[in-house]
């Protein structure tokens, strides 16, 4: 990993920035000498419907070395999310569980 090749990491993002999703941005900058490429693009959500959603995702996650999924997504975005999980598992994508900011309650 170095400023030339970055590590490409994709963030479950249901087509905008949740406040986890900020977050942990603002985690990954304080952090010395890591570097990353966001291949996730919430604010171009795809007009077309269900197809087009999943072409873009499917784009988004294999350009992604890692898929990185706030499960608080989950309350609010149960399919968009569970889309994005299958996506990352088709692609051969580890995918990292990432338990809401502050708040104790068990990850669905």
């Amino acid at each position: 990993m170095s400023l030339q090749d970055p590590i490409r990491i994709f963030v479950a993002h249901a087509w905008h920035e949740s406040e986890d999703y900020q977050r942990f941005f603002e985690y990954l900058s304080g952090i010395r000498n890591f570097f990353y490429q966001n291949t996730a693009t919430p604010d171009a959500r795809p007009a077309g419907g269900p197809d087009a959603v999943r072409i873009a995702l499917r784009s988004q996650i294999e350009a992604a070395e890692i898929v990185i999924a706030p499960t608080g997504l989950y309350q609010r975005e149960s399919e968009l999310l569970l889309l994005e999980l299958d996506l990352a598992k088709a692609a051969g994508r580890p995918v990292l569980l990432l338990k809401p900011f502050g708040v104790q309650s068990p990850v669905p």
